[in-house]
């Protein structure tokens, strides 16, 4: 029976509350059609279809190829397959149906199959609905940054890298080979289209991620021991869920089956039309087998993250996965890093609690000097000369590669045009506007008709709604420097830990790194 929305909101509020960990989200297709406008994957094969179609019996005769004999269903996998070869024929002998995209042909070039360099072009075509979703999106934002432990998903798309700016993992082969730390990690386990080879796209694709769904299934089994799951954005019936779930039995006994069943949570979209609140317990039938969970149906996902929220963590989890993995780099390698420093300790006696271990900001840690600089440190002192006035530049370029991490994230061009010295090789710099954006903001730049005047001050005034968001739409000369200091200095203002608030820190960080290179850059030249 449907509940008010007081009634469901408040039982979930209960739920939250007896979670002993952070939950982990397991996201499926459903959340990227409701926030992109993605299509389903029979409807990203339908248009693929049509791309290669020849006559009005094209979808027809495709389809029928790949029914199942046994109960006339289309088998998705196999219909991918059975247009692969097509698509690859028709790309090879007609240049004008090819993509004209350099990074597109460069793909194909290096051995990825024409199909899958097509969908994750087509796939990096759309952006986030903020028009109508922006609240739930925020929200979403909110809870990655500050009440989820981590994001299992099955999507293609970046639109979950985007807004967690978590450290990714793509593809089994890179999850398995990898060392986790299990929290603030974003696991593509179907590939992404920044690697389009490692979709999961075709038949020969998912029996090889079938065949190797034991070793998933165990690398995944910790989680579904140790943290909440919320199923979000899949149907209850989908097949890929319901062999990882078959898999992930496969390794329990009845009492670890009895465990995870009070951790797993389905949330069903009941529809715009006559939307329905409900939770209630539901059984799954996976071939002789049952496995119990909570279902959670309704059509308003605020309402979820809302409750979600309300797990708050003490520290952002980005900042507990860099301390993880820092503790962890520091056991294995016995070396200081920038953020672990450990005094000598000779005969010390644990069970009288003589180790303390210290977790805080560098400036209010200043006794341990340089190594103590963050990369939140170096965003701040790009605006406010919070640092600079106390480390020589030469100084604080020494610091940089290791905040870097391989990713040459943090705003450099400011110490760059005070150096006497030349900077270390490790030190990576982005020497192009466009370098500090993802490939989908540049490609969809132009088609936003909801930037109504393509100025910073334009923006402020006419998208009030994450404004830091659709600035990354501007182009080089659109974008005026001092008005976008006026903007990060106001933000600052309203929130001084803007920066550690997962709604808007990726936005603040990449317009920091921008204002940076836009002030600075000639300086350094």
């Amino acid at each position: 029976m449907t509940e008010t929305i007081l009634e469901f909101s408040t039982k979930l509020d209960e739920i939250v509350k007896g979670f002993k960990a952070p939950p982990f989200l397991f996201v499926g297709s459903g959340l990227s059609r409701r926030y992109l406008g993605t299509p389903s994957w029979r409807e990203l094969l339908d248009h693929l279809i049509s791309m290669i179609a020849v006559d009005e019996f094209s979808h027809s005769m495709y389809t029928d190829d790949a029914r199942d004999p046994k109960n006339g269903e289309v088998n998705l996998p196999k219909l991918a397959s059975v247009i692969t070869e097509d698509f690859k024929a028709r790309w090879r002998e007609d240049k004008s149906f090819r993509t004209n995209d350099p990074e597109l042909l460069k793909q194909v070039e290096a051995g990825v199959k024409p199909i899958k360099a097509e969908v994750a072009h087509f796939l990096r075509s759309f952006s986030p609905n903020y028009e109508e979703y922006g609240k739930e999106i925020e929200l979403l934002k909110k809870i990655c940054g500050d009440s989820i432990s981590g994001i299992i998903t099955t999507n293609y798309d970046t639109f979950l890298d985007d807004i967690t700016n978590y450290t990714s993992y793509i593809g089994q082969s890179e999850l398995l080979t990898s060392p986790t730390q299990g929290i603030a990690e974003l696991y593509k386990i179907h590939g992404c289209v920044s690697k389009p080879e490692t979709l999961v796209f075709d038949d020969s694709d998912y029996q090889n991620f079938i065949d190797k769904m034991k070793y998933l299934s165990a690398k995944l089994l910790t989680i579904f021991l140790e943290y909440p799951v919320i199923f979000l954005g899949y149907s209850i019936t989908d097949i890929n869920i319901r062999k990882i779930l078959d898999a992930i039995l496969d390794c329990l006994d009845d009492g670890k089956k009895a465990l995870i069943r009070d951790r797993l949570f389905f949330v069903e979209y009941s529809g715009d039309e006559n939307p329905e609140y409900e939770i209630s317990s539901h059984t799954i039938s996976l071939g002789s087998r049952y496995l119990e969970m909570t279902k959670i149906k309704m059509d308003d996902y605020s309402i979820l993250y809302n409750s979600v929220q309300r797990y708050q963590m003490k520290i952002p989890v980005r900042i507990l996965r860099h301390l993880r993995q820092a503790f962890f780099e520091f056991t294995i390698t016995n070396q200081p890093t920038a953020t672990v420093q450990a005094m000598k300790l000779d005969d010390v006696d644990l069970e009288k609690g003589n180790i303390l271990v210290m977790i805080g900001r560098s400036s209010e840690m200043s006794k341990f000097g340089l190594q103590g600089i963050t990369a939140d440190d170096i965003y701040k002192d790009i605006i406010f000369d919070t640092i600079i006035s106390r480390f020589q530049a030469d100084d604080i370029l020494t610091v940089i590669p290791k905040l870097d991490k391989g990713n040459a994230k943090v705003p450099k061009y400011k110490y760059l045009a005070s150096a006497t010295k030349e900077p270390s090789e490790n030190l990576k710099i982005q020497d192009s506007y466009d370098a500090f954006l993802s490939n989908t903001t540049i490609n969809t730049r132009d088609k936003k008709p909801m930037i109504v005047d393509r100025s910073v001050n334009g923006i402020r005034e006419h998208n009030s709604n994450a404004p830091a968001n659709y600035m990354q739409y501007l182009k080089e000369e659109e974008m005026n420097v001092e008005d976008l200091e006026a903007f990060l200095k106001e933000e600052f203002s309203k929130d001084p830990d803007v920066l550690l608030k997962s709604g808007k820190r990726s936005d603040i960080r990449r317009l920091i790194r921008i204002y940076d290179f836009l002030k600075y850059k000639k300086s350094h030249e």
